[in-house]
């Protein structure tokens, strides 16, 4: 993808979230089957009493935040996203998020790396995360930067949306970018590459990738020098499969793998 096709479409994603956060929240609400997983993993992680010292990258409204908090898993997070106005009025939403969570601005193109001080956490997330972030080289540099933030042994979960995982979703996605391409001005698109439109808006557009399992396999073979995959499943959506989930712990070698096969 060239520079330029980047910049419009990060931009455009940008102004969609700024103008449609309201709309787009109301539509966030339910937490995601494929959390449970995790949620499993994070509770395991507080049976010493400590609560899980959490970094969630692209936090949106803090609905995972909430499912937790409803699974009573303990934690205490620092909750970015560069719509502080999806986290903020996820804040305001639920008064028990207030004693937990800290929100704060981040913006994965723009900023260098995950904020956090000196901060080691003892998981990190970016879920509905990375399929907004144009481009493999820029997605790997922020995976990085999560896991610089972890601890020894620590969790870090990702969701990979599969748009192909849903044939009426993905016919209306290949409209839907033809359409945009055309009002942007943009040329041909990178593999998996789709712009969304909103609510039958003609002003809205979002970027999104679609991941193939070989795209996944990639991200596990990039990480590998830091983390070790330890689980691996599909899950979310009319089909159960929108999403693949890739959970590593890092430089934690003596766990058990409960990889499944795509």
């Amino acid at each position: 993808m060239d520079e330029r096709t980047r910049r419009i479409l990060d931009d455009r994603t940008r102004a969609f979230y700024l103008a449609c956060a309201d709309s787009f929240s109301e539509t966030r609400q339910a937490p995601w089957p494929g959390w449970e997983p995790v949620a499993r993993r994070l509770a395991e992680a507080t049976q010493d009493g400590n609560p899980v010292r959490l970094l969630d990258v692209g936090c949106g409204n803090l609905r995972f935040e909430r499912f937790l908090l409803d699974r009573s898993v303990g934690f205490r997070a620092l909750a970015l996203d560069r719509c502080e106005a999806l986290a903020v009025a996820g804040l305001a939403a639920d008064p028990r998020l207030s004693g937990c969570c800290r929100i704060g601005p981040f913006d994965a193109l723009r900023d260098a790396d995950v904020p956090g001080g000196r901060q080691a956490f003892s998981a990190a997330v970016a879920f509905a995360l990375l399929h907004h972030i144009p481009g493999h080289d820029e997605r790997m540099a922020l995976l990085k930067s999560m896991a610089c933030r972890l601890q020894e042994g620590g969790l870090l979960a990702l969701s990979l949306w599969d748009l192909d995982s849903d044939a009426r979703l993905s016919r209306k996605a290949r409209r839907d970018t033809d359409r945009a391409c055309r009002a942007l001005g943009l040329g041909p698109l990178d593999e998996g590459d789709f712009v969304l439109g909103w609510q039958h808006r003609d002003d809205a557009f979002r970027y999104c990738h679609s991941f193939s399992g070989e795209e996944a396999d990639r991200i596990v073979g990039q990480l590998s020098g830091e983390l070790r995959l330890v689980e691996r499943y599909r899950s979310d959506g009319p089909s159960g499969c929108a999403n693949r989930y890739l959970l590593f712990n890092k430089r934690a070698l003596s766990s058990p793998s409960t990889e499944q096969p795509l």
